[in-house]
């Protein structure tokens, strides 16, 4: 059972490292692109830190179809990104019964090895990085 938990952890760090945030009372999602099973994807504007290069802020993934495991509709995380190092790091992360963070809460991920992820060239992780990097550059 821990096996499968580790296993399932790994591969929604994984996934969702792609994109999704923690508050699901967020009052400014800004989309910042979409994948090719038509989910869309968010940062809240509002939630950013700015500690030198690194950000910290909310994601949010809204799914077009509901999810596979635990049939939520949505997902927001907390993320961590280094901008001089293009890299990100997934904090938290929790599954809504309802499209944009909304509904009830079906599921929360911990994410007890906390480690660096460098996302390849033309994902929506390095997306990611670049919309919340750029938008860094303009505050």
């Amino acid at each position: 059972m821990r096996t499968m938990f580790k296993n399932l952890s790994k591969f929604y760090s994984f996934l969702f490292l792609i994109s999704f945030f923690l508050n699901a009372h967020a009052v400014n999602w800004v989309k910042y692109g979409n994948d090719a099973n038509g989910d869309n994807f968010y940062v809240d504007i509002d939630s950013t830190r700015i500690i030198g290069d690194v950000v910290i802020f909310s994601g949010l993934r809204d799914l077009a179809e509901p999810e596979k495991n635990f049939g939520s509709l949505s997902g927001t995380g907390k993320f961590k990104v280094d901008c001089s190092e293009d890299k990100t790091m997934l904090l938290s992360y929790n599954f809504f019964s309802l499209n944009m963070g909304k509904g009830e809460i079906i599921a929360a991920i911990p994410i007890r090895e906390k480690k660096w992820f460098f996302p390849p060239k033309n994902t929506i992780g390095k997306k990611q990085i670049q919309f919340i990097c750029n938008f860094n550059k303009q505050v």
